[in-house]
């Protein structure tokens, strides 16, 4: 056998085995596009009630206790926000919550929590620690390496993205909560009374309309999507979970749940932010579609109120728009939790 003929042979075997792996390799490749990216960092902010009243929501907690308890990854650093309670209680509420996660489990691994904004985006003012801490991650960051989970009003990273520009290019994409249609009714079953508000769009738009100028992706969870995935104490009882801080939760949401049975005549409070989370974590669960985002006005019940719009073309045509409105389309929101518990 000639020299080349033998190089012919041991080639074409080598290409052979070759195509006989590649089909394992692509079955045993990453679950979601998250796992791509070496050193994805997470920075999650979020504007925490979790204090037993009335009128301050605990879904920005359930978000938190799923991220440490289902999570592979670190978080980077969390922020509060003012948004469903002042900007100081929002700072001290997560302090609590946070200590009640470390007794319970001391072996968690917390990450740095800085005090946010109190008020919308202002920058004559000076910067909070929060919004340092976020610059300086950033700065030191790769490019396209952050993602931000922003659970209340976007107050804190849109300060730091208008006044810092070339930190634009270190996130990898945004998750936030809100966003609408036009035509959405987005009522509260009240008999059909009372109009529920883009709370989070509404309580800082000139934030939200920094964010859309940066072009980074968005990916959002509209209010309306939560409406299907309810939680209420005889819910979480039977998720599985137990421990000190799931307790003192439990009972800490026994007065919001209350707020939703007697005034809104629902079964339990829906799961905002708790769905944000889980569309970082668990993408599968998730159906999203493209559409164009813009900044509007749409009534409500105080009147004519700041509304993100979804927009079935993006305003420029030729470009493919960078803004996901998504939903949870597998599961519930409890099914959240009980992959918590089974990770326990």
């Amino acid at each position: 056998m000639s020299v080349r003929l033998y190089l012919r042979l041991w080639f074409a075997i080598c290409f052979a085995c070759l195509l006989a792996v590649a089909p394992v390799s692509r079955a045993q490749g990453p679950k979601s596009s998250e796992d791509t990216v070496p050193g994805l960092q997470y920075w999650v902010d979020f504007d925490p009630g979790c204090s037993g009243s009335f009128y301050e929501d605990v879904d920005d907690c359930w978000a938190f206790l799923y991220f440490l308890g289902r999570s592979p990854i670190a978080l980077t650093g969390v922020s509060t926000v003012f948004g469903n309670t002042s900007g100081e209680d929002a700072f001290r509420n997560a302090r609590r919550w946070l200590h009640q996660i470390k007794q319970s489990s001391p072996q968690v691994a917390l990450p740095d929590l800085y005090r946010g904004r109190s008020l919308p985006v202002d920058l004559s003012g000076e910067m909070t620690p929060a919004e340092s801490a976020l610059q300086f991650r950033l700065e030191r960051s790769p490019d396209q390496s952050m993602t931000l989970i922003l659970m209340g009003p976007v107050s804190n990273a849109a300060s730091i993205l208008k006044t810092q520009p070339k930190l634009v290019k270190k996130v990898r994409r945004i998750v936030m909560l809100g966003g609408q249609f036009r035509g959405d009714a987005h009522w509260i079953p009240v008999n059909g009374r009372l109009r529920m508000r883009d709370y989070n769009v509404m309580k800082d738009p000139l934030a939200v309309q920094w964010l859309l100028e940066t072009g980074i992706p968005i990916d959002f969870i509209p209010v309306t999507a939560a409406f299907p995935h309810l939680l209420n104490a005889e819910k979480l009882a039977s998720s599985g979970l137990r421990g000190p801080a799931f307790e003192w939760l439990k009972k800490e949401s026994l007065s919001w749940e209350r707020f939703w049975r007697w005034g809104f005549n629902m079964e339990g409070y829906p799961a905002f932010d708790l769905l944000a989370a889980a569309l970082v974590l668990e993408p599968e669960k998730f159906t999203c579609k493209r559409y164009g985002a813009v900044m509007g006005t749409l009534p409500n019940w105080v009147g004519q109120a700041p509304s993100l719009l979804f927009v079935s073309t993006p305003a420029n045509i030729n470009s493919v728009s960078p803004y996901q409105r998504c939903e949870l389309t597998r599961g519930k929101a409890l099914d959240l939790l009980k992959s918590v518990a089974k990770a326990q």
